[in-house]
This record gives structure tokens, C-alpha cells and sequence, in this order.
């Protein structure tokens, strides 16, 4: 039995899409809560308060990272959301799972920021920021399967193309686990390949959507 799905006549894709931006705004803001203003205990404050600052240098690069995780999980949502032009069930469930994992963002900043030398730390990081793209990988499946929310005339290499670049920060979060057996430092090192892997897969995949175009 087909499962019902419903027009954005009834305003249901901008609540879905008003409430996604929320959780991302929300997760965007509590990154920052990361940031530790630097206790001083003695008189020389100077002298005191260069060196703590030199001590949370890693936390603030941590927090960076995070914030570009998050970053690239809602550009990569608005992607997808801007070809959906229907909704169901199922896509409600994936993006709230979806949302789910972005508001623990700031949880796994926190743990990354305390025991990023600890390898059950980084291996429990790195498979918390690989579900929100997992279930972003799902949800685009469930919706261009046979163009069910999607515009009927959007063409396989877009949604092929879309897929792809889903599929990149999950794959590289989740294949950077076993690496944290080497060290936890090597797990976090591979994760900044997301950045230019993004571009990459995009300029290799477009000339054949072009071709696809004509």
C-alpha cells in the first residue's frame, strides 16, 4: 500500500522547513557555549590569562570544525529541500532523526573538546556526526525513488549528483573510525578531507550532468 503524501499547498513544507532551520540555528548558537572564558586565580592576570588562552586553542579550533559540520549539513538540507515538492510520513520521521543528531552537535563538541585523545571519545564523535548525513542519504532516496516528492522532471544525474554529495561527510566520518586504532589525532585529521572532497565530487560529477542536460 502507497504511503499518502501531501502538496506544499497546505503549508506543510515551510513548517518542516521553518523547524529545521531552528534546530540548526539553535545547534549553530550552543556551539559557542563550548568557548570557556579562562579562570584567574592569581595576581598576575597577564601573564595568567596568555597562557590559559594558548591552553584553549584546540577548543576553539574544535568549535570551528563543528560549526562547518553543522554548516555543511544544512547547505546539503537545502539542497535536497529545494527539489522535495511533496511530503510524507517517512520523510517526516527521516528529517526529525536527522534534526535529532544536529542538536547533539554541541554534546559531541564538548566530549570531542575534553577527550579528543581518547579513542572511544573520537570513535563515538566521528559516528555521531555520520548519522545526520546517513539519514539525509535515506531521506533523498526515499524522496526522488521514482520521483515520489520530488518534480517529475528532475533528471536522474541531478538527483544522482545530489546523492553523491550526501553520501561524502557521512562516508568519510564513518571510514576515519578504524583509524582511531592508529591514533585518535589520525581519526581527526581525516575529517577535514570533507572540505575539498566537496568541490572535487562536484567538478568531476559536472560534466556529466551537463551531458545529461542535453
Amino acid at each position: 500500500m502507497m504511503e499518502e503524501t501531501y502538496g506544499s499547498e497546505d503549508r506543510g513544507l515551510d513548517r518542516i522547513l521553518a523547524l529545521s532551520d531552528g534546530i540548526f540555528a539553535f545547534s549553530l548558537t550552543l556551539l559557542a557555549l563550548s568557548l570557556i572564558v579562562p579562570k584567574i586565580s592569581s595576581g598576575q592576570v597577564n601573564v595568567e590569562l596568555q597562557e590559559k588562552l594558548v591552553d584553549e586553542i584546540p577548543g576553539f579550533f574544535i568549535f570551528i570544525w563543528s560549526f562547518l559540520i553543522v554548516s555543511f549539513y544544512w547547505m546539503g538540507h537545502h539542497r535536497v529541500f529545494s527539489f522535495i515538492r511533496r511530503y510524507d510520513l517517512t520523510l517526516m520521521w527521516c528529517n526529525l532523526i536527522v534534526l535529532m543528531f544536529i542538536a547533539v552537535v554541541p554534546f559531541t563538541t564538548n566530549l570531542d573538546i575534553q577527550f579528543g585523545n581518547v579513542q572511544i571519545a573520537v570513535m563515538l564523535s566521528a559516528f555521531f556526526y555520520a548519522i545526520p548525513g546517513i539519514m539525509m542519504v535515506l531521506l533523498w532516496w526515499h524522496a526522488s525513488r521514482s520521483h515520489r516528492l520530488v518534480d517529475s522532471e528532475l533528471s536522474s544525474a541531478s538527483i544522482r549528483l545530489t546523492q553523491y554529495r550526501n553520501l561524502i561527510s557521512p562516508m568519510v566520518f564513518l571510514l576515519s573510525i578504524p583509524f582511531s586504532f592508529i591514533h585518535p589525532y589520525v581519526t581527526e585529521t581525516i575529517w577535514f578531507l570533507i572540505i575539498p572532497l566537496h568541490p572535487i565530487v562536484k567538478r568531476l560529477s559536472a560534466p556529466k550532468f551537463k551531458k545529461a542536460r542535453k
